[in-house]
């Protein structure tokens, strides 16, 4: 088992589950300080001892959730069954060892939607676990799944023991969603590698497996299917998939056959499976086009990437005329609208359609935001008008306000660098922040962006005192390492 603390990753993505285009541009990378560019091995979790983090209340977590409450906790209590059957007496790490599950069960009902760190704290717990003794196969898979799509193995032999490892585990007792997610991190990492590598074309025994993987991950999101789960598992998970699947066509043709088996095996009549649908050919028309600018696009690619973009049209406007309530549909066009130069009106009008069926979904404000930015059809006041409705919702159960984040961070980085400088802006930010970290103050991935604005705009004063509280957990998706090296530097460490 090899030591990797993810720096919550998978959350970043969390923001982008369904809107397809912002997994083109999202690198499946860990920052430069989890694995090094040049894939050499990390050092095992034996010869460290693992970092301390203290005990927290999972449950009380999931209690402030808006929804699927319930959901969790048969999640829960079916995974701590699991784990008692293999413990029947008491051991030194079953608090450390029943924290790690309770956070697996959180993840895999709600991703890390506060951005709060969950898969990091899982790894350390599960650390903390396995370093007093434990090798219960479910946890020593959490870890492995704490790693996701953040960690790559370096050999082909790695990427096949990953593969059987998550074979042998959703061959298990472990709960159906574990079982997913377990099937899933061994596809996702399987491609990664090989792409790396640039060995996807050669089928080298890794890639040989993900058949029978796929097979195991059918299977388990038909359970899910049928269980009713949320729809971060059967939606969502999916979406991830396939996003991750964009460097490979044929693996991506299994996984779209792999859904739609599992909607036919429960009978179930689902507008979020028709969006998947439409999110499969929007992601071969990226996989299509690539994710350079548009003078780096050859004709032909062009000329798939508005067919296959077309095909998404025409399924998602006719899921709507079925499915005008499935918010997902409209985010998925939306994203279409994007790639296809469909204007600003158009998708403003799948946009409202989208906020009609669901006014707490974040990834329509999310979608909205990004076809806003200076690098697609909007200027940095177009984003900054954007982000100030977000705001002005005060929903900051659904985080709405929170699309501020990543839509000024990326016209800092693509239109105005200065952007943090302007006191309207930073009075918008530094107040959106400060709200949002009362709210949840342990958000790592919030405070590193509150933290990179702050900086960015020379306000060294909430640079001094978010440093200060952020310290060693600052996310690496969010703030370089080089970065983080200059800020620490700037406040004279």
């Amino acid at each position: 088992m090899k030591r990797i603390f993810v720096l919550a990753g998978i959350i970043v993505l969390g923001t982008a589950l369904v809107c397809g285009v912002y997994l083109t541009y999202l690198e499946f990378v860990a920052p430069a300080s989890v694995v090094a560019a040049s894939g050499q091995p990390q050092p095992s979790v034996t010869a460290l001892e693992p970092v301390q983090i203290a005990i927290y209340d999972v449950d009380a977590m999931a209690a402030r959730m808006p929804s699927s409450k319930d959901y969790y906790a048969k999640l829960r209590d079916e995974a701590l069954a699991v784990y008692s059957h293999g413990h029947p007496t008491s051991t030194p790490y079953d608090d450390e060892a029943k924290a790690a599950i309770r956070l697996g069960a959180y993840y895999m009902t709600w991703s890390d939607f506060y951005g709060e760190g969950v898969l990091r704290d899982l790894a350390l717990f599960q650390e903390s676990a396995e370093h007093k003794g434990c090798s219960d196969p479910m946890l020593c898979d959490l870890e492995t799944n704490a790693w996701d799509d953040t960690h790559y193995p370096n050999n082909d032999a790695r990427s096949v023991q990953i593969c059987n490892e998550m074979l042998t585990a959703a061959q298990g007792n472990s709960p159906a969603a574990f079982k997913l997610w377990d099937t899933q991190t061994a596809v996702i990492t399987t491609l990664s590698y090989n792409r790396r590598a640039q060995t996807l074309q050669l089928n080298p025994p890794s890639m040989q497996m993900l058949p029978k993987v796929i097979s195991l991950w059918e299977q388990s999101l038909a359970e899910l299917i049928k269980d009713k789960a949320p729809d971060y598992v059967i939606y969502g998970m999916p979406s991830k998939l396939l996003a991750g699947c964009q460097c490979d066509e044929a693996t991506m043709n299994l996984v779209i056959a792999a859904i739609d088996q599992a909607y036919n095996e429960t009978g179930t009549d689902s507008g979020l499976r028709v969006a998947l649908d439409g999110d499969y050919f929007i992601e071969m028309a990226w996989a299509a086009r690539g994710s350079g600018y548009a003078n780096t696009v050859s004709d032909q690619q062009s000329l798939v990437f508005d067919q296959r973009l077309s095909q998404a049209q025409g399924i998602l406007e006719t899921a709507f005329e079925k499915y005008p309530h499935e918010a997902n549909i409209s985010i998925e066009m939306i994203t279409v609208c994007l790639g296809k130069s469909l204007g600003r009106d158009t998708m403003e009008s799948w946009f409202q359609r989208a906020i009609k069926a669901d006014p707490n979904n974040i990834y329509a404000y999310s979608c909205k935001a990004y076809f806003l930015q200076p690098r697609w059809y909007g200027t940095p006041d177009d984003e900054v008008k954007s982000v100030q409705e977000c705001v002005a919702t005060q929903n900051w159960t659904f985080k709405i306000p929170m699309v501020l984040a990543s839509g000024l961070d990326s016209v800092a980085d693509n239109g105005d660098r200065d952007i943090f400088a302007h006191d309207e802006v930073w009075k918008l930010a530094e107040s959106t922040y400060r709200k949002y970290l009362e709210i949840y103050p342990r958000s790592t991935k919030y405070r590193s962006y509150f933290l990179r604005a702050a900086f960015l705009g020379n306000h060294q004063d909430v640079v001094r005192e978010q440093y200060k509280i952020l310290g060693k957990n600052w996310d690496g998706l969010i703030l370089s390492e080089e970065e983080y090296k200059a800020i620490t530097t700037s406040v004279g460490l």
